[in-house]
């Protein structure tokens, strides 16, 4: 599933995003992909087992050489 993280707000005039990452703790899921356009990364995640509770955390950099981390909690349920 992907997942759209935002950093139109913390970008400074002028700034845009020149690349991210993103690890997965807690979980089996894996980050399959990272997007990047100019003020969105966008997170492709998959797997993971039934009640996993994962921490993603993304990595992102501008083109002006900022650096932001934010983080989110998955909560992965199984669909029978």
């Amino acid at each position: 599933m992907p997942y759209d993280i935002r950093f139109h707000r913390w970008l400074g005039d002028g700034d845009s995003l020149l690349s991210a990452t993103a690890t997965v703790a807690g979980s089996t899921a894996v980050v399959d992909e990272v997007e990047v356009s100019l003020t969105i990364a966008k997170v492709w995640i998959s797997g993971g087992a039934d009640l996993d509770e994962a921490t993603i955390t993304v990595t992102a950099v501008t083109e002006l050489g900022l650096t932001k981390e934010v983080c989110f909690r998955l909560r992965i349920r199984d669909c029978h």
